[in-house]
C-alpha cells in the first residue's frame, strides 16, 4: 500500500480525535482500566504519527493551493512553506490576501478568550504543524517555551483571525497576540471620553520588530498608527511587516528615534512639532535586567535587551512618560501603557493622582495565566466619567486624604486618592506613612526627571 493521500490523512486523524474521545469517556468512569490506558496511548501515537505525516506532506508540495486547508474558504490563508529561519516572501502570500473588510477579533480585556484550537491551525498553516501534537483528550498541544513554535503559532493566529502577515527575526519579542488585542480592545472603549475627532491618531513606542499594535489597531479598527522605536534592526523589521501588508501600510508610519537617554524623557522625542494624537500606548520594558526578564520557565525567552530591559524597571520607564505627559498634555487625548506589576500600577495610579491629573482608568489583562494591567490618563477626558473595564462601567471606590510632602521644588499640599485600596479605620497610622512616603519618593523621581 502506497503512502496516505493528504484527504486520507485528514480523514484519519479526525476518526483519531473521536476515537480519543470515546476512550476519554470510559476512563472518566474507569481511570485504572489497564486495557483503556493501554488503547490511548496507541491511539496517541497513532495520532502523533498521523499528524506528522500530514505535516510532511504539506510542506512537501510545491505550490500548495486554497484546496490543502481545511479552511480553504478563510480570505486570509497562507499559501507556500516557511521556513523557521527565512522571512516570509510576499510572493508567497499576495494570491490568497484578503481584498476586503478584514475580520475582526471578539474578544475583551475582560475574561480569557477561548483557546485556539491548534489541531485545526495546524492543518490550515503547515508550518505550524511539526510543532503540534496531540495531547490528553485529543486536543492539541504546543510547547510554548519553544521560540520557532511561538513564532508560527503567531503567524498562523494574525494571519487566521486578522488577515495580517508577519515574521520576526530570530531573538526578538514573540508578543501573545490576544493579549496584544484586548490592549487595543480597551483602547476602542476609550473612545467614549475622548473630543470629538474625525481619525484615530495613535503613537506606539517601542513599536519592536514586531510591530505588533499597529498592524492589530489598523486591521481591528482602520486606525492609523505612528511606531517608534531606537534600534536599527526594529525599524528595519517594522518596515518589513508593514509592507508585507499592503492593505494596511498607508495606515502606518515607522520612525527612529534617538537611542534611550533618561534625559530626553520617552514620549517627547517621539511627537514631532504640530502633532497631536488621540492616544499614545506602550508596553514598556518591564525588567532591570535580562536575567531577570528570563526568570518565567513556561514562556519561550525571547527579546532583545532593547526590548525587554531599562534602568530602573518598568516604573522608572513609566515615571518618565508621566513627567512627559506634563508637556505634552494639550496634544494627546489619552496617555496609555501597559504594565506587568501590579505593584508599578498602584503606585503610578497614586503619582497620577498626587498630580493633580483629572482623568485615571486602569484595567486588567488576564489571558491564560499570564496578567497584566492597563494604565490611562488624560488632562482633557470628563473628570468623573466611569472607569470602563471590560465593556461595563465601573465606579472605583476612592478615599481621599491630603497631607503635606516636601519637594525638590518647594513644599506643597498632595491630594492623594488611593484607588482600589481603602485604608481600614484600624489601620495604623505607620503604615498610611509608608505609603506616603512611597508616593513622595515617586514624585521626587518625576520632578527630578523634569529639571
Amino acid at each position: 500500500m502506497g503512502p496516505m493521500e493528504e484527504d486520507e490523512l485528514k480523514v484519519a486523524l479526525a476518526e483519531n480525535v473521536a476515537s480519543l474521545k470515546e476512550i476519554d469517556e470510559a476512563l472518566a468512569t474507569s481511570p485504572t482500566d489497564k486495557d483503556l490506558i493501554q488503547v490511548r496511548g496507541d491511539l496517541q501515537a497513532a495520532g502523533e504519527g498521523l499528524l506528522a505525516a500530514l505535516a510532511a506532506q504539506q510542506q512537501s508540495s510545491s505550490a500548495l493551493t486554497a484546496d490543502n486547508f481545511v479552511g480553504a474558504s478563510h480570505p486570509s490563508s497562507i499559501a507556500g512553506p516557511l521556513a523557521d529561519d527565512a522571512a516570509p516572501s510576499r510572493s508567497a502570500t499576495e494570491a490568497l490576501r484578503p481584498a476586503g473588510p478584514l475580520p475582526r477579533a471578539t474578544g475583551s480585556c475582560g475574561p480569557p478568550s477561548a483557546e485556539p484550537n491548534f489541531l485545526a491551525l495546524a492543518e490550515r498553516y503547515p508550518d505550524l504543524a511539526p510543532h503540534v501534537r496531540l495531547g490528553q483528550q485529543g486536543r492539541g498541544v504546543i510547547d510554548f517555551t519553544n521560540f520557532k513554535a511561538a513564532r508560527q503559532l503567531n503567524r498562523a493566529l494574525l494571519a487566521d483571525d486578522y488577515g495580517v502577515d508577519w515574521w520576526v527575526p530570530d531573538g526578538h519579542l514573540i508578543p501573545p497576540v490576544t493579549n496584544r488585542a484586548n490592549y487595543i480592545h480597551w483602547l476602542h472603549s476609550l473612545l467614549d471620553l475622548c473630543p470629538a475627532q474625525e481619525h484615530v491618531r495613535v503613537l506606539d513606542i517601542g513599536c519592536g520588530a514586531n510591530l505588533i499594535y499597529p498592524l492589530l489597531g489598523a486591521a481591528m479598527h482602520g486606525w492609523s498608527f505612528v511606531g517608534v522605536d531606537i534600534t536599527d534592526t526594529a525599524i528595519e523589521w517594522a518596515r518589513k511587516n508593514a509592507a508585507s501588508n499592503p492593505q494596511l501600510e498607508h495606515l502606518l508610519e515607522i520612525r527612529r528615534v534617538p537611542s534611550e537617554d533618561p534625559e530626553a524623557g520617552v514620549l517627547t522625542p517621539a511627537i514631532q512639532e504640530g502633532e497631536s494624537f488621540t492616544f499614545t500606548m506602550c508596553n514598556p520594558p518591564f525588567f532591570e535586567s535580562i536575567e531577570e526578564a528570563g526568570q518565567n520557565p513556561a514562556t519561550a525567552f525571547s527579546g532583545t535587551a532593547a526590548e525587554m530591559v531599562c534602568p530602573g524597571g518598568e516604573l522608572a520607564f513609566v515615571t518618565r512618560m508621566v513627567a512627559d505627559s506634563l508637556q505634552l498634555k494639550g496634544r494627546v487625548a489619552w496617555f496609555t501603557t501597559m504594565v506587568g506589576k501590579k505593584e508599578t500600577l498602584k503606585r503610578v495610579r497614586a503619582m497620577l493622582h498626587a498630580l493633580g491629573v483629572p482623568s485615571v482608568r486602569s484595567t486588567q489583562f488576564t489571558q491564560g495565566r499570564t496578567q497584566r494591567w492597563g494604565l490611562a490618563w488624560s488632562f482633557r477626558a470628563p473628570q468623573h466619567s466611569a472607569n470602563k473595564q471590560s465593556g461595563q462601567a465601573v465606579m472605583l471606590p476612592r478615599t481621599k486624604h491630603t497631607f503635606s510632602l516636601a519637594c525638590p521644588k518647594g513644599s506643597f499640599v498632595i491630594f492623594a486618592a488611593l484607588q482600589q485600596e481603602q485604608l481600614a479605620d484600624t489601620a495604623t497610622a505607620a503604615a498610611f506613612t509608608a505609603k506616603c512616603h512611597a508616593i513622595h519618593q515617586d514624585i521626587e523621581q518625576l520632578l527630578l526627571s523634569m529639571q
